[in-house]
């Protein structure tokens, strides 16, 4: 079918399904037949029959198999939706099914209120049927971290206040540091670091550490990527080599972590000749891992075992960066599930990219001088390292054409350091 004809009559909406800590909603993007009078019925129905089969093993969802499920637009306005074969789901289980339902449509633009019900009544015990965002806020799938921006600036961290940047005390400070990663502070703990320290053709390590905090080295190889956290602050992935892919977990005391090795025997299903990822990068639900290898865009799946050891494998990489080629540098997570690529090409050295590769976009090239090494995103700012020094652009500033360098920043050549 010719590109216009297709997007002329679909359009890709999100799917929300769950990660399995239930924490998080991951999007499952599916293109729907735009002509019809109100899209929530199709998503609903697309909703109930569960994730892509790529997704399967990745994710959770609340809609048990063999339920059923009626969708109405009311007279007032109300987008109803009634549910059977749920009565053994428990009171939290419901509230999380809200939550996909809810945001399911939000994020299509089917308006509410939306009237949940199980069996014809409350899908709950306190007897409420309209829901709203608010209610269900907790699941918010482009929520932002309160972290401020880091950045790493000559070998040291610091943390921007105001128009200046702050060098963090402790061990971020040891001017050592090559690449970083933080995550964002939950449950009333500090917030934490992961950097890769060491010089010229020596070992690397991977330091991990409260912000402000001493750190333990977690593991050492003769070259490490950028570290990666999931948005719990759970899992930290960090690519040895080029090759093995580790994941670390808290032990649940300290700092102290448990390291295993991701599968990834997929790779070498790749027509590639001596893969190596040059960046690993997850995304916030932890379910999708975004990687560079061969200087390719790919997505990939992370699977969960089901031998109950909490084992994982990296599930068949997708290339979704055709348009990029192997120019590209750095890629990170936008909050809205897309990606910011960053390349070496000086016509188009930033692009948006989404997941299933379907649409890529070159973003302003103004004030950039390629290559862009490291990019970094928080809400609607884009933060960029390209040959020079490190700038922003905020997409939602309709004056914003051109890329300026961060204040607190300017003249350095710094990366940023963005929590999920």
């Amino acid at each position: 079918m010719d590109r216009s004809d297709f997007v002329s009559a679909y359009q890709a909406h999100d799917l929300y399904f769950l990660d399995p800590t239930k924490r998080f909603l991951v999007p499952d993007r599916r293109w729907i037949y735009n002509r019809q009078d109100n899209i929530g019925f199709s998503l609903v129905s697309l909703l109930a029959g569960g994730p892509r089969n790529q997704l399967q093993d990745a994710v959770e969802t609340e809609f048990p198999s063999g339920n059923g499920i009626q969708a109405a637009v009311e007279e007032d306005g109300t987008f109803t939706v009634d549910i059977t074969g749920i009565a053994d789901l428990s009171v939290d289980d419901r509230e999380v099914l809200a939550g996909q339902l809810v945001w399911t449509l939000a994020m299509s633009d089917v308006r509410g209120p939306y009237r949940i019900l199980a069996d014809g009544a409350s899908i709950t015990d306190n007897g409420r049927e309209d829901w709203t965002l608010a209610d269900v806020s907790d699941l918010d799938p482009q929520k932002t971290s309160d972290e401020p921006l880091r950045a790493l600036r000559d070998g040291a961290l610091v943390e921007v206040e105001g128009d200046s940047g702050v060098t963090l005390s402790g061990w971020t400070s040891s001017g050592q540091l090559e690449s970083a990663a933080s995550a964002g502070a939950a449950g009333g703990e500090d917030g934490r670091i992961a950097a890769v320290s060491g010089r010229g053709d020596g070992e690397r390590s991977l330091l991990v550490g409260d912000v402000g905090g001493d750190p333990v080295t977690a593991l050492t190889a003769r070259s490490l990527s950028r570290p990666s956290w999931s948005g719990d602050a759970q899992n930290l992935y960090v690519v040895a080599d080029g090759r093995r892919v580790h994941r670390l977990e808290p032990t649940g005391s300290g700092i102290q972590m448990d390291e295993s090795t991701v599968d990834t025997s997929a790779l070498n299903s790749l027509d590639i000749d001596d893969p190596r990822i040059s960046v690993f990068t997850v995304s916030r639900d932890g379910t999708r891992a975004a990687m560079l290898i061969n200087g390719r865009l790919f997505i990939s799946v992370l699977q969960r075992d089901g031998d109950g050891g909490g084992s994982m494998t990296m599930g068949t990489p997708m290339e979704v960066g055709q348009r990029v080629g192997d120019t590209a540098l750095s890629v990170d997570w936008r909050d809205d599930g897309t990606l910011l690529v960053g390349t070496r090409a000086n016509d188009a050295p930033v692009w948006a990219v989404t997941v299933d590769g379907s649409e890529a976009s070159p973003l302003s090239s103004r004030n950039i001088t390629a290559p862009v090494v490291a990019v970094g995103s928080a809400g609607s700012v884009q933060y960029i390292l390209d040959s020079r020094a490190m700038l922003q652009l905020d997409d939602e500033d309709p004056e914003a054409r051109f890329w300026r360098e961060v204040p607190a920043l300017q003249g350095a050549r710094a990366v940023p350091i963005l929590s999920k």
